[in-house]
């Protein structure tokens, strides 16, 4: 259904201070590599802080 979808409406935020269906899918995808990959590494006394969250995004 989303390959109907104008470009301009996936991009456009669903409401006003909201995000757009495309942040909304990518965040998912984002939430699913933080939980199968990062998370997995980690070692159990890590402390969230310490990790460089620029470097993480990039």
């Amino acid at each position: 259904m989303l390959h109907r979808l104008d470009e301009t409406l996936f991009f456009m935020p669903v409401a006003t201070g909201k995000w757009s269906i495309a942040e909304i899918i990518s965040i998912t995808f984002w939430d699913r590599y933080i939980l199968e990959e990062i998370l997995l590494k980690m070692k159990a006394d890590t402390k969230i802080e310490s990790i460089d969250i620029e470097t993480l995004n990039k």
